[in-house]
């Protein structure tokens, strides 16, 4: 199974960001303050943070007043699509 899209809605310093993944090594790189590792703590937060903790508070977008989202895609090995997506505010995971 792996990681084929990624996108983030709201969470901490990125405001919408959409990223497909292809098989094999994905790099992501750039300039600093770019959200690279904002992006590695979507993907955290979407696999092992509980909605209402108090972790999930920090997820808190900095441009405006929003409920952060992850959507995680993932494609096994037979071509089947698996979904995760979780908000962080009061409606939770989905």
């Amino acid at each position: 199974m792996r990681l084929s899209r990624i996108v983030v809605r709201d969470f901490q310093a990125i405001e919408n960001a959409e990223i497909e993944l292809g098989p094999g090594l994905n790099v992501l790189y750039g300039p600093n303050d770019l959200g690279k590792s904002t992006l590695a703590c979507a993907v955290r937060a979407a696999l092992l943070v509980p909605p209402g903790t108090a972790e999930a508070a920090d997820y808190a977008p900095w441009h405006a007043d929003a409920t952060p989202f992850v959507a995680l895609t993932f494609l096994d090995d037979q071509s089947q699509y698996w979904r995760i997506k979780k908000s962080f505010g009061a409606t939770g995971a989905t």
